[in-house]
């Protein structure tokens, strides 16, 4: 009888033994998966915050109006920073390579004149978004820049006419309404218009005008965001993976 009751004892004490070393493993166990967890957030909190300073890259395709009232377009890239989340300073860089044909009356007979545009210049770039909300982004864009310009006139039988190719300096200035909308977080339905003032002009090209766009606007920042946090997480799933092998 004495036996069969050390027996008793002996399985009672074995048994809360094992069941305290298991529940301080459990503890250890949650205690280690709590950890990464809390590393995870802030991790995500740290990829995701707020950047008082973030860069700027854009593609401007926008379209003109120079001569005979025709539309050309213009080409660019913008390069800078964001600045708390409201304003955008950028170097920008544009070109345009147009020709039109006109006619031109010499003497009794017309004749057609064939005029190529081939213009560059560069600007500095500073935006103002008043309204920065999760759905709009309104701003007001101003740029101001150097650059040159070369006109080249052929004639019908495409011969240079006297005193070209013709190449000048030109400063451009430029003030517009930028208006974005955003039915995804990461993409824009933008729309630009304003107006163009050029003060070394030639008389055969009117530079000042209105200049207009229309486009997408992509956030890429988003994607760059979501690229981090995906192998954070994608780290936390293999460590928590380790955790419940080991203590398995």
């Amino acid at each position: 009888m004495r036996k069969t009751n050390r027996l008793k004892y002996f399985a009672i004490f074995f048994i809360l033994l094992f069941s305290g070393f298991y529940s301080l493993a459990q503890t250890a166990k949650q205690a280690q998966l709590d950890s990464l967890k809390e590393k995870l957030k802030k991790d995500s909190a740290w990829i995701f915050r707020y950047r008082k300073v973030a860069p700027l890259i854009g593609f401007d395709n926008r379209n003109t109006f120079i001569q005979n009232n025709a539309p050309v377009n213009l080409q660019g890239i913008q390069l800078g920073v964001v600045l708390y989340e409201r304003h955008s300073l950028a170097i920008g860089a544009y070109e345009i390579r147009a020709s039109s044909k006109k006619a031109a009356r010499k003497g009794d007979k017309n004749k057609t004149e064939k005029v190529s545009l081939d213009l560059r210049y560069i600007t500095l770039f500073y935006q103002y978004n008043f309204v920065n909300t999760r759905w709009w982004q309104i701003g007001i864009p101003i740029e101001v820049g150097v650059g040159k310009f070369s006109i080249s006139v052929t004639d019908s039988v495409n011969h240079l006419l006297k005193g070209y190719p013709f190449t000048r300096g030109m400063t451009p200035v430029g003030i517009g309404l930028d208006v974005t909308f955003f039915p995804l977080t990461w993409l824009g339905l933008n729309v630009t218009g304003g107006y163009r003032k050029v003060f070394d002009n030639e008389p055969r090209l009117n530079f000042s005008g209105a200049f207009y766009s229309y486009g997408v606007a992509v956030d890429f920042g988003f994607f760059l965001h979501k690229t981090f946090y995906y192998f954070k997480k994608n780290k936390y799933r293999k460590n928590v993976r380790k955790i419940n092998e080991k203590a398995s």
